[in-house]
């Protein structure tokens, strides 16, 4: 029997020597990019990701190849329109790259074009010929790889799928248990419900379910309804968050008399889930109770505070024990053990700029018109093969977050000494096919074997590649051993990463700590626009003002919240001695719940302007988002959060006389139905949350010492 660790080496082993062999069995003038192919798709975690893989590779291939006839038919004569042009298509290649869906697709359309244009020189024939032999062998990689990997243990995407689907249901009985103990009175305040942790759910269920769908036939057959299952998750993280701030609102002792009825829905929610582990697990059928509606007990009538939360509890209540229903429901149509009519499920509307893939986009158009430079003004051995390796090392290095040049380096230095040495002393010794394929399998299998640790995945990919880099001239067809191009090289790609590390360092820095700060502070600026744009929504002018805002700051907080907590996770800490670890894991906490209620806040603004509120309601609460942009974008401005917080109860209080009718001359100066005055609770008690929270987040931040981030080695 083979062992668990052996399966992959093999595989990937077996993968590269049967790409290469076929390649020179073709007589193909350049095999070992049909080996890069196979080596690239291996590091993937299933053979759906993997599959998924190749087919981006051999789109963003035909992209990167046509991209290059484009810019050799249009400038070859005109060098700088070329080498603009060029590098402006670079920058955009890097911008695209970050995207989790499409961005292989990109950095591949960039490696290749650069490949071609510096290979090509800028002759029309030679482009052309380097274009259609970079698919050739693109194409017999992949089907090198789709062979062996299907044939050879498969690892299938549908059951890593399954495996966290029932580690999600799992946790959810848990959040079930705490909201009961919550709500009783037993347990403690429910904060946001794991928000974080469904955030990260919802990422690793984006990423599974497309490679599932390339290796799975059932999965793909059923897509609509797990397309609509995602959009349900989405909901109930949701659901989750306004559950939390009606928890935090509400005194337990209020829903005293209605915990019967409380605790029978949330039965029903957790028998719900417990059902779906077991259709996970092969069950032919499944018990989903139909949902009741409840009605709680108003045992706060006289308080404007409790009686709101008490109706948003009441009503977030039952979309749990509906959103739950529809959850069950749309996974057995998904696992074909039910039918049902799925919904047209919306693409969502695409937001404004990532600030941060903008500055790896600078940084990498930077980085490469300084490998231009040396290649025009420094007479050095090489000519343009600077360029060629800058450009494609800069757009890897700039797209790995918190990415350590020190560290890639003394990896390809190592690995090429090793790999040196075989080619001098050993390889010039073969003159048979099968003594070069059993050693790229041999040598291939060790560093997959002994490098097997998934925190080793950098340590595998560098020294495969290096293996087919430092030794392609004996792959040629007519094998040429020149231990002077391989060390030239290797001065290249040294002198490459120099220029990368002091960019990296200095440019937009890459460091824990400044990307650490640089989201920090730029979360202030994105929840005011948040909170601006809500106050801009309503009205008809300012077209203009919500292009540009939503275009500079209309990327999700999320995106920057996640980014500091990776950060914060990356920082060495013995460095930070007067930093306490768990209070600046306090302020992501804290950002998160921010978050959360800025989307509880969208949510329940976007209810009300739908229900046709009235002008005069409609203005006061964007007179008062406004006021809280502004003290958001003011650090430290607390005191001017009072008369905020002052207008926010005297308006929930004169809501409460209004829906019980107590004062006809309240100044909404109108009659609310019951979903009017539930989704003005939803905003007003959202406001007040965003409010509080965002002053436990000055003092956490203002006692945690972040200033120390800001000084590193180089600072005086």
């Amino acid at each position: 029997m083979v062992s668990e660790r052996c399966k992959l080496p093999l595989k990937v082993a077996l993968a590269l020597t049967l790409a290469i062999v076929s390649a020179l069995w073709l007589g193909w003038d350049k095999p070992y990019w049909a080996g890069f192919a196979v080596i690239v798709m291996s590091v993937t975690e299933t053979t759906g990701h993997s599959l998924r893989k190749g087919r981006h590779r051999l789109v963003g291939t035909l992209i990167g190849v046509i991209s290059a006839f484009l810019f050799v038919d249009f400038f070859a004569q005109q060098q700088f329109l070329f080498l603009l042009s060029f590098t402006f298509f670079a920058a955009f290649c890097v911008y695209r790259q970050a995207n989790s869906r499409t961005g292989y697709i990109w950095s591949m359309a960039l490696m290749v074009c650069t490949l071609i244009v510096v290979m090509g020189k800028r002759s029309g024939e030679l482009t052309f010929s380097m274009g259609v032999l970079r698919l050739q062998e693109t194409i017999l990689g992949v089907v090198c790889f789709t062979l062996v990997f299907s044939l050879f243990w498969p690892t299938s995407s549908r059951r890593v799928l399954h495996s966290t689907l029932l580690s999600f249901f799992a946790d959810q009985q848990g959040n079930v248990e705490k909201t009961v103990a919550a709500l009783a009175g037993k347990g403690e305040r429910l904060q946001g419900l794991g928000f974080g942790d469904g955030l990260k759910f919802l990422t690793r269920l984006e990423d599974l379910l497309p490679a599932a769908k390339v290796d799975s036939y059932h999965i793909a057959s059923e897509a609509e309804a797990w397309n609509c299952f995602m959009v349900q998750c989405r909901e109930w993280a949701l659901l989750c968050g306004h559950l939390s701030e009606a928890s935090e609102l509400l005194d337990p002792a209020v829903v005293k008399h209605s915990q019967q009825d409380v605790q029978a829905l949330l039965a029903r929610v957790k028998c719900r889930f417990v059902s779906a582990e077991a259709v996970l697990r092969g069950a032919s059928h499944s018990d989903n109770p139909i949902p009741v509606m409840i009605a709680l007990r108003d045992e706060a009538a006289d308080d404007p505070q409790q009686h709101g939360a008490m109706l948003q509890l009441e009503q977030v209540l039952n979309d749990l024990d509906q959103l739950s229903f529809k959850i069950l429901k749309t996974l057995c149509a998904a696992l074909a053990l039910d039918t049902l009519q799925v919904e047209v499920v919306q693409k969502v509307s695409s937001q404004g700029w990532s600030l941060e893939r903008v500055c790896q986009a600078f940084k990498a158009w930077g980085m490469i018109w300084i490998f231009i430079g040396l290649w025009l003004f420094v007479p050095m051995t090489g000519g343009s093969m600077i360029v060629m390796l800058g450009v494609i090392l800069a757009s890897v290095v700039v797209s790995m977050p918190f990415c350590d040049v020190k560290t890639i380096t003394y990896n390809m230095v190592g690995w090429s000494c090793v790999i040196l040495l075989q080619y001098a002393l050993v390889m010039p010794y073969f003159t048979e096919v099968w003594q070069l394929a059993t050693f790229y399998f041999l040598n291939c299998f060790g560093i997959w074997y002994w490098f097997s640790q998934p925190q080793q995945v950098l340590s595998r990919m560098l020294g495969s590649q290096l293996l087919i880099i430092m030794t392609m001239g004996a792959v040629k067809l007519q094998p040429v051993y020149d231990i002077q191009g391989a060390l030239l090289q290797l001065f290249l790609i040294g002198g490459a990463m120099l220029v990368i590390y002091f960019v990296n360092r200095g440019l937009f820095s890459s460091l824990p700590e400044r990307v650490f700060l640089r989201h920090i502070k730029l979360l202030r600026y994105l929840f005011a626009w948040q909170l601006r744009r809500l106050s801009l929504s309503g009205k008809k002018g300012q077209r203009l003002s919500r292009y540009f805002g939503q275009l500079l700051l209309g990327q999700s907080p999320l995106r920057s919240v996640v980014l500091a907590e990776q950060a914060m996770a990356r920082l060495d800490w013995p460095r930070y001695p007067e930093l306490d670890r768990e209070k600046v894991a306090g302020i992501i906490s804290r950002l998160y719940a921010l978050t959360l209620r800025l989307i509880s806040l969208q949510d329940g603004y976007a209810e009300w302007l739908s229900k046709s509120p009235s002008p005069q309601m409609t203005t006061l609460l964007a007179e008062i988002a406004m006021a809280l942009s502004g003290v958001l974008e003011r650090t430290g401005d607390l005191e001017h959060l009072q008369p905020l917080e002052n207008k926010l109860d005297q308006l929930q209080s004169h809501l409460h006389q209004c829906v019980q009718n107590i004062n006809a001359d309240s100044v909404l100066l109108v009659s609310l139905t019951a979903e009017q005055a539930l989704h003005l609770y939803r905003v007003l008690a959202a406001l007040k949350l965003i409010i509080a929270d965002f002053k436990q987040l000055t003092s956490q931040a203002s006692a945690s010492n972040l200033g120390e981030l800001k000084y590193n080695y180089f600072t005086l």
